[in-house]
């Protein structure tokens, strides 16, 4: 934010508790929950009602929900809790949406002045989830 516009009443309020180390909950601002999640050594923000996809990983038959617990950090209207290196007691419930494909990539290789030439295509395969609930 520059430093010569004018603040209005609302962003005044948001940083004055944000220095007092106060929830900026009485300014009428709402802080959204949210996660960073760790899956197959990556990281994702997520939060309630995110669409995201993981891995392709062997599910039981009819499993809906899948659980994350490496849970990395966790803010919401509690503050933020910062994991040494994951929260403890912290998950993250999200519904199984179905496997999908990703775009076909296409690999080609050649030999110069030999008349070798080979294409090769592949599809990586996700898991769509939908976040429903964040604990911790």
């Amino acid at each position: 934010m520059p430093a010569n516009r004018l603040k209005t009443k609302r962003e005044s309020c948001i940083l004055r508790d944000f220095h007092a180390g106060e929830s900026p909950a009485n300014c009428g601002v709402m802080l959204m929950a949210y996660a960073i999640i760790e899956d197959s050594g990556t990281q994702f923000k997520v939060e309630p009602g995110d669409r995201f996809e993981i891995d392709l990983r062997d599910l039981a038959d009819g499993q809906t929900n899948i659980t994350f617990d490496k849970v990395l950090l966790v803010a919401g209207d509690g503050g933020v809790k910062v994991g040494q290196p994951v929260v403890a007691g912290a998950t993250v419930t999200a519904k199984i949406l179905g496997q999908i494909k990703d775009d076909k990539v296409y690999v080609e290789r050649h030999t110069r002045r030999k008349g070798f030439h080979r294409r090769v295509g592949h599809r990586q395969k996700y898991i769509a989830v939908q976040v429903e609930a964040i604990n911790g």
